[in-house]
């Protein structure tokens, strides 16, 4: 994996985390899509204004922004020189590419100036309608690749085209727009780079998945899913709690959770509770490994079958990542109960939002390529049958 692969992925978490700020400072509330991380947003907000005069909060997001649009300049200069999306990029990437060369000197002169002149009292230089038209252009610029592409390459043709498109409606309905647009841009390349050449031990791990994926090893995750999962159910059942009162959601099921959730939850488990919960954290720290082989290994077959990218099949793995880090922090929770630091909760909360959309997007993945396959087989078998 090179830098300008980890760059990509973290401009788009640090992008994700930037538009729940900006749009809480400017609206008082994250994006809708996001509305429940409202609490997370008041807290790094506050944490923040704490430390930075209010008159330069513009010129720190501005700034903030500055490595998300570097990030997607190197994930176009990445694909061009590599050429894993088509030989027409690198003949067709320079228009974009001095756009947002552009916008990232704009974003520069507008944040420095705007910075310089509150600091003597006047309004300064605001550049965020030129930054938006400059990210419309580039954006426009993807769209035309894709149309472009669609011959030489439909599958790639088709995901630019979606992202420019996806890009705008997302910028729609975020505020600023252009921050919104970037974001969506940035998770884009993002799996751009990730599925292309330029991450060589992603694929090699893919095709590994894939080249395994036998019934035998399938069945076998199946059953290690099931048993984790059972056993962390069965810790959870044994969970003392009052007469009248339900086992409460777990935290691992409750997004944007904040220390209130955590208060809340540990203090009904009770001490015997919490001492299950800890185990119950520790087999959930086994559970995504037989879950993320199972769906990319059943994900694999299907793929093959129907000839569907099988670079998708490391979809689930973000579970992966991001688990392992809510349950240690959940553990560092049981350890200092009943003092739950209110900052480090709300963080927990986004982790566990991102976990559970890995999750979700992983079975979905399961569910199309299920659906599909057996669609497309009975189709195959009714038609020979007939003949």
């Amino acid at each position: 994996m090179n830098v300008s692969v980890i760059l990509a992925i973290g401009a788009a978490l640090l992008s994700f985390y930037l538009v729940l700020l900006e749009s809480y400072w400017v609206n008082g509330a994250p994006p809708v899509l996001f509305a429940n991380a409202k609490e997370f947003a008041r807290i790094t907000f506050e944490s923040i204004t704490a430390y930075v005069p209010a008159k330069y909060l513009s010129f720190l997001f501005g700034c903030f922004w500055i490595p998300v649009y570097a990030s997607l300049l190197f994930s176009i200069r990445e694909l061009k020189k590599n050429g894993t999306v088509s030989e027409r990029f690198s003949k067709e990437s320079g228009f974009p590419t001095k756009f947002f060369l552009a916008a990232i000197a704009v974003a520069w002169i507008g944040n420095g100036s705007e910075f310089l002149l509150r600091e003597n009292g006047t309004t300064g230089f605001r550049f965020v309608w030129i930054e938006a038209g400059i990210v419309c252009l580039f954006v426009l610029g993807i769209g035309f690749w894709g149309i472009r592409m669609r011959v030489e390459n439909g599958r790639i043709g088709a995901f630019l085209t979606v992202l420019a498109v996806g890009s705008l409606f997302v910028g729609y309905n975020f505020h600023p727009f252009s921050r919104g647009t970037l974001f969506a841009l940035s998770v884009g390349f993002c799996f751009l780079l990730i599925g292309g050449a330029s991450s060589p031990w992603m694929l090699r791990f893919s095709r590994w998945i894939a080249e395994h994926a036998s019934n035998r090893r399938i069945l076998l995750f199946i059953g290690a899913s099931i048993l984790v999962s059972g056993a962390m159910q069965f810790l959870e059942q044994m969970t003392p709690v009052a007469e009248g009162t339900s086992i409460p959601v777990k935290l691992d099921f409750r997004p944007f959770s904040t220390a209130k959730d955590v208060e809340t939850v540990f203090g009904v488990y009770g001490e015997t509770g919490r001492n299950l919960y800890f185990w119950g954290n520790v087999l959930d720290m086994i559970l995504p490994i037989p879950v993320c082989l199972m769906i990319g290994s059943i994900y694999s077959r299907c793929a093959d079958y129907l000839h569907f990218p099988r670079i998708w099949n490391l979809l689930p793995f973000g579970f992966l990542v991001f688990d392992p880090i809510e349950n240690a922090i959940m553990m560092y929770f049981l350890n200092v109960w009943p003092l739950i630091p209110e900052g480090l909760a709300a963080f927990t909360g986004t982790l566990t939002f991102l976990k559970l959309t890995f999750v979700l997007l992983g079975y979905a993945l399961l569910a199309v390529g299920l659906l599909t396959f057996s669609i497309l087989y009975l189709f195959r078998k009714l038609k020979n049958s007939k003949v």
